[in-house]
């Protein structure tokens, strides 16, 4: 007797038609305690997306993949590449506009933008997948040009001695940590609707922009201020975020083909936070290594280029009615100092694309693992001996390559655990003996009765299904929550950097403060790591 098209053997052939297992068996909600999901709708995936993967192309056709992809590395490059230039506005303000005023206090404007894009992203993230990304991209835009242009008028003329630390504070700090919250989870999760083969790389594509922004905001500002001033260089600054603010909008448009999780009420503390995340084991401890990372990361690029001019290789611009202590005389060739950190962030470049393109092959949270503790090797092995410019060059490629590996993979990661979640599940229910359910029950509404949660969320996707996406669909909120949890120690750990340079006097301190962190952030992404491997069976996910 021929099948119907809605023949669940035809669609899934992993799927259990013998009599003893024909109905549908799930556990109920008695069997699955603090399963409590909110009722939420999932848009239908359109016809075409019922394609086997094995049919589906490597990398996605047509122009809008492509424009979406750039229109989110534009994202990512106002977002935290604003982040990764601060050390360029920092050390100007320290050396005119507020000069001799603690290290602690610039580093804490710094520190106030990370936190605020990190301590919003489970909000972020939820709502993009609720399919709001077009909402957040516009006030996102809005609030980091409006935050830059501010600060031009925040520091009177903008001569020597003329900074006004709160307002600074307020603009860069806050109003444009404001808007970057709105792009950072955007950038990563609007381009992973397309690329579905190739989600690494595309997202470590859209890393990269962070990267790029960090190597042309420094010398554009440093360039600007020379020669139109502090105050015209701000709004030039903020007319070039608000132009490519304005192409990302209209570029980075999520695929209308995924699967969104739109609830019918945003009250329940459900719809923001998935406890299912914290039974997770390898999330929990990806999770807990993402607030060491951030604990530590953030300390070489804030104080990267104060260290070299104080070991005397690195120049910097000091105005002659400055109070700052000279610096001490030159030892061998010099650079100015700005270069350096545009050296870190252009190498980081390199670091975010070859670390995506092996996470696709062998797996994310495993290459993340080994560049965590790299970069952790080099920040208490090199740094502290890097006393001339040529080992310091050395530093800022080595570690800069590594450090674009270890901010970029984060989302990727997130996305491998998710993976290794699904693939458990699966396995677990056809162990079992219980059989998956059909396609078309399990990407409907979901209900608060114990059989529609059972399909969303413990069955979840399979592969060779329009499913597929089930557990992707929840990447946006995984990734958003594990970065607010992160949000605490991004905000405390460059201010404790920076008071640890001023308490000593010495950068001694921080080099091992950062590189202590980094080895704790890179034992946690290892027992993370097994864990994965133990859910999926697998050392290595070779593709």
């Amino acid at each position: 007797m021929p099948q119907s098209p809605q023949d669940p053997e035809k669609v899934d052939p992993y799927y259990n038609r013998s009599a003893a297992t024909s109905s549908l068996s799930l556990p109920s909600q008695e069997q699955t305690p603090g399963f409590i999901t909110p009722v939420e709708t999932c848009t239908p995936v359109p016809h075409e997306d019922e394609k086997r993967p094995e049919s589906e192309p490597k990398w996605p056709r047509g122009w809008r993949p492509w424009s979406c992809l750039f229109g989110c590395f534009l994202l990512m490059f106002n977002s935290w590449g604003l982040v990764n230039a601060y050390g360029t506005f920092a050390a100007y303000y320290r050396e005119h506009l507020l000069p001799s005023s603690d290290l602690l206090l610039w580093n804490l404007v710094g520190s106030t933008e990370s936190f605020v894009v990190l301590i919003l992203s489970f909000v972020v993230g939820r709502l993009l997948d609720a399919n709001h990304s077009r909402q957040l991209i516009g006030a996102g835009g809005f609030l980091v040009t409006l935050g830059m242009f501010t600060l031009s008028a925040a520091n009177g003329e903008g001569d020597a001695g003329d900074g006004n630390y709160g307002l600074i504070w307020t603009t860069q700090g806050f109003v444009m940590g404001l808007g970057m919250a709105c792009f950072f989870v955007s950038s990563s999760q609007v381009a992973a609707t397309w690329f579905i083969k190739t989600k690494a790389t595309a997202i470590g594509i859209v890393a990269s922009g962070a990267s790029i922004a960090g190597l042309i905001y420094p010398i554009v500002t440093r360039f600007l201020i020379e020669a139109l001033g502090f105050n015209n260089a701000a709004r030039v600054l903020a007319g070039i975020i608000g132009f490519t603010s304005l192409l990302s909008f209209l570029l980075a448009v999520p695929n209308p083909a995924h699967e969104w999780r739109k609830p019918d009420s945003w009250l329940r503390i459900g719809v923001w936070i998935d406890v299912h995340a914290f039974k997770n084991k390898a999330f929990c401890w990806f999770t807990v290594g993402m607030a060491f990372m951030f604990f530590g990361f953030y300390c070489v690029f804030f104080n990267l280029e104060e260290w070299a001019a104080n070991r005397g290789f690195g120049i910097k611009d000091i105005p002659t009615n400055s109070t700052t202590p000279p610096p001490p005389p030159p030892n061998g060739p010099t650079l100015e100092t700005f270069y350096l950190l545009a050296i870190l962030n252009a190498c980081s470049t390199i670091g975010r694309l070859s670390s995506a393109y092996l996470s696709d092959k062998f797996g994310a949270v495993l290459i993340h693992t080994i560049v965590t503790l790299a970069s952790a090797l080099f920040a208490l092995l090199l740094w502290p001996f890097a006393n001339t410019l040529a080992p310091a060059l050395a530093f800022c490629v080595i570690y800069g390559a590594l450090s674009g590996a270890v901010i970029g993979l984060p989302p990727a990661s997130v996305a491998h655990i998710l993976a290794a979640t699904q693939r458990a599940e699966r396995a677990a229910s056809i162990a079992g003996g219980q059989p998956l359910p059909p396609i078309s029950q399990a990407t409907t509404t979901e209900t608060s009765d114990s059989t529609s949660k059972a399909e969303a969320g413990i069955a979840g996707p399979r592969p060779h299904s329009k499913c597929k996406r089930n557990h992707q669909s929840k990447l946006g909120q995984w990734t958003g929550m594990m970065y607010t949890f992160a949000a605490v120690w991004a905000l405390t750990g460059p201010v404790i950097g920076g008071h640890l340079v001023t308490e000593f006097n010495k950068y001694l301190a921080v080099q091992m403060w950062s590189g202590g962190c980094l080895v704790c952030a890179g034992v946690c992404f290892g027992i993370g790591w097994l864990y994965c491997r133990r859910d999926s069976g697998k050392l290595f996910h070779k593709r």
